[in-house]
């Protein structure tokens, strides 16, 4: 099984069925996060801007029910991760300017966000029926197999 997701389309395919998506991520670049609103890296919670689902070959390795309304119904984990430039805060926490380091941030998912359009970077479903009926198929998927794949393009 594949699961193929297309950014620019704001599709994502799994056993012939199409489920909506969006990667909208606020930052720095469409000037729609705050220099006071900072994100940090997982794992190792470095200042960084956030960026979209990286491309790639992926593998989905489990499915986790929550009740956190940021992710809620569920998150669907993956192995996806980008390496983004640190950034450095001025005295008051805010972002003031991007050094030459890197660090890895991890933990792009696939969920449904209720309240907000954005992620940090995450694939977000478009309701929480969504999230449940992909969540289910990449279930039955996980009974019999390690990993599921992940295509994003």
């Amino acid at each position: 099984m594949v699961v193929k997701v297309d950014l620019s389309d704001k599709t994502l395919t799994v056993d012939n069925k199409k489920f909506f998506i969006s990667c909208v991520v606020r930052n720095e670049l469409n000037g729609w996060r705050k220099k006071s609103q900072v994100v940090k890296s997982i794992p190792k919670d470095r200042p960084i801007y956030p960026r979209p689902f990286p491309k790639g070959a992926w593998k989905i390795s489990g499915v986790e029910y929550t009740d956190d309304p940021v992710y809620a119904p569920v998150k669907i984990k993956t192995n996806a991760f980008k390496m983004l430039p640190i950034w450095k805060l001025d005295d008051k926490c805010n972002y003031e300017s991007k050094t030459a380091e890197y660090t890895r941030d991890e933990a792009y998912w696939l969920h449904y966000a209720d309240g907000s359009t954005t992620t940090l970077g995450c694939i977000r479903l478009n309701s929480p029926a969504d999230a449940i009926a992909l969540a289910k198929i990449i279930e039955t998927e996980l009974e019999t197999s390690c990993y599921v794949k992940l295509e994003v393009v």
